[in-house]
């Protein structure tokens, strides 16, 4: 009941969004749904530093739990769609 895009900046972060489809097959009720694990292989992106963070509908920081050949993300629950931002380098932005 979840569709999950993913996409690559130009700067090489990655962008995945979430969005809930509960709406659209009960008559527009919605209910929060967990996001999920999010694994990313360190041989695909190898990097000393790795970020991540909720973009939308709120902004904050996602903890990343490394293992030996991935870095896993718990992504937060959410009730219709959400944006998560995960930066290779070592700092985000300031905004």
């Amino acid at each position: 009941m979840v569709r999950t895009a993913f996409s690559r900046r130009e700067n090489g972060d990655l962008l995945i969004h979430q969005i809930s489809q509960l709406p659209k097959h009960f008559s527009g009720q919605s209910l929060p749904l967990s996001g999920g694990l999010l694994q990313i292989k360190k041989s695909l992106h190898p990097c000393k530093a790795l970020q991540a963070r909720l973009v939308y509908p709120s902004c904050k920081v996602l903890s990343i739990q490394e293992e030996e050949a991935f870095w896993i993300i718990k992504l937060p629950d959410f009730k219709l769609q959400q944006l998560v931002e995960i930066s290779l380098e070592k700092d985000f932005p300031e905004s």
